[in-house]
């Protein structure tokens, strides 16, 4: 019979499970000084960060932003947030990030803070996109004439406010609901075949 794999102890598997997060997780001890870094962080910052005081590694060359980075690295605090930090590694590579910092409430081991560090160029893309996403809803309740998305479950995704205006229905009832459960029989068996032709990737032109 085969012997059974060892199980790994907790710490063995919070650590996996830190590794795995596309974020740099930094905790630091009550020196203010670094005890852990994830993978990610550990291959921007490298392996002889560990022990060093925290400020020093997020501002090696003394900035203007040191005052700041210093209150997110303090343990005197119990929360703190620093957006757009501009971070350059030992080997020159760079990041701009947003840092969030989180006190371990009742601390048993080394670890005193937490700071969790949000790549802040992906923050600037999805609410770049949100601003759009907004605009293009605007735009589409601007209009005169009924605009829906749909999905390809025959589900309304999206209603502007013209079938408030045309139709007296509210968009925000519509969303989820079956094309078959709004539209009269006739209009839904009318405009089966080209929502077939939608699904299948083509674009179609028609009237009920």
């Amino acid at each position: 019979m085969g012997e059974l794999a060892p199980v790994q102890s907790q710490a063995a598997l919070d650590l996996d499970l830190l590794d795995l997060a596309n974020v740099f997780l930094m905790g630091v001890d009550d020196e203010q000084c670094i005890a852990v870094l994830n993978r990610q962080a550990r291959e921007f910052f490298g392996d002889e960060a560990i022990g060093k005081p925290a400020i020093d590694v997020l501002d090696p060359e003394k900035s203007e932003q040191r005052e700041a980075l210093t209150r997110l690295t303090s343990t005197a605090f119990d929360t703190h947030f620093y957006r757009e930090h501009h971070l350059a590694s030992p080997n020159g590579t760079t990041a701009i990030v947003d840092w969030q910092k989180h006190a371990v409430p009742e601390p048993t081991g080394d670890i005193a803070v937490v700071l969790i560090g949000l790549d802040a160029a992906e923050r600037a893309r999805e609410e770049a996109l949100n601003d759009r996403e907004k605009q293009m809803h605007e735009m589409c309740n601007a209009l005169p004439v009924l605009v829906a998305y749909v999905g390809t479950d025959d589900r309304y995704r999206f209603n502007n406010a013209a079938y408030q205006r045309i139709l007296g229905l509210a968009p925000e009832t519509l969303k989820g609901l079956h094309m078959r459960d709004v539209l009269d029989d006739r209009a839904f068996a009318a405009g089966a075949p080209h929502r077939q032709r939608v699904k299948s990737g083509e674009a179609t032109m028609f009237e009920t």
